[in-house]
């Protein structure tokens, strides 16, 4: 990463931010869809069911009611109209149970769940048996042994059709609790980490981004102590370079710019140098040159 620059490496950091947001945000639209797929479960196959057991129970009460009611219409000589009220209705009502137990037995279910099922659906064919002997013991007028059917035998049966139906219920119910139970854990935990995995997302993407500032205000730091170096004529300060960004490169340009400042200083050193020596060899050469003229000047009045 040293050879970065910086626009890049912020640049990385928003782009793992944000891929770490979208693989956040997919996890969670995944875990919704999973949990309305569960619902949808739970609704086919465990509410729907206590509907149409509830459906099941009732008809089958209120079947029993309008075969006792058509046993005791015709004990008491009702009309022909009234008595085909009850059993037509009856009719109605057991072809009820009968659609309910169909589409419940379509379901999906425990093991448990089916084997109560089993008993109420068991309990209503001893039912349905039972009334075929009620009414042809109605039919033959003998209505002591059809009230002491419908007093034990059908009685006996509806009891077992309502329990099984009950219990299939109860199961039904009790496993629906579970599963919301355990749908909730679920969403509950998936929520934590979900949470978690953001917080580490966003201390990860804000960590290069303090990480990349830091270096970034170190070197800048170095530079402006390299400038005022030179600016106060030291020309040995060089920076360490550490890093090939934008301010790696400043610091770089800095090095070169003091080893250029060196070179031209001591250039010029050199130059004052020698032309301190040349101006000195000019200074003797004027010497020499003067005694000499002052050495003529004197021979010259001796002569005259």
């Amino acid at each position: 990463m040293n050879s970065w620059s910086i626009a890049k490496k912020l640049n990385t950091s928003i782009i793992i931010l944000s891929l770490l947001a979208i693989s956040i945000l997919t996890s969670f639209a995944w875990q919704l869809q999973k949990q309305a797929s569960r619902a949808e479960y739970s609704l086919n196959n465990k509410i729907s069911p206590l509907l149409d057991e509830a459906s099941a129970l009732n008809a089958l009460q209120r079947a029993r009611i309008n075969l006792r009611d058509a046993l005791l219409a015709t004990q008491s000589g009702a009309g022909q109209e009234r008595i085909d009220h009850f059993r037509t209705t009856y009719r109605t009502l057991a072809g009820n149970v009968d659609e309910s137990i169909v589409i419940l037995k379509k379901r999906e279910m425990s093991d448990e769940a089916a084997k109560a099922l089993d008993e109420g659906i068991a309990g209503w064919a001893e039912l349905k048996n039972v009334v075929g002997r009620i009414e042809a013991a109605t039919m033959a007028g003998d209505f002591p042994l059809a009230t002491e059917l419908l007093l034990t035998v059908c009685f006996d049966a509806a009891t077992k059709a309502t329990k099984g139906l009950s219990e299939f219920a109860a199961i039904q119910k009790n496993e629906l609790e579970g599963e919301v139970a355990a749908n909730y854990e679920t969403s509950r935990k998936f929520v934590t980490l979900g949470v978690i995995a953001s917080l580490l997302a966003i201390g990860l993407a804000l960590t290069l981004s303090m990480m990349t500032i830091h270096n970034m205000r170190k070197s800048l730091n170095t530079a402006i102590d390299v400038s005022k170096s030179i600016e106060a004529g030291d020309l040995t300060v060089q920076a360490e370079v550490k890093s090939e960004d934008e301010v790696g490169r400043l610091l770089s340009n800095l090095n070169l710019m003091a080893r250029g400042l060196r070179t031209t200083v001591a250039s010029m050193i050199d130059g004052t140098r020698r032309l301190k020596s040349a101006t000195d060899g000019l200074g003797g050469t004027s010497e020499v040159l003067k005694n000499s003229s002052t050495e003529v000047a004197e021979s010259t009045n001796s002569t005259s």
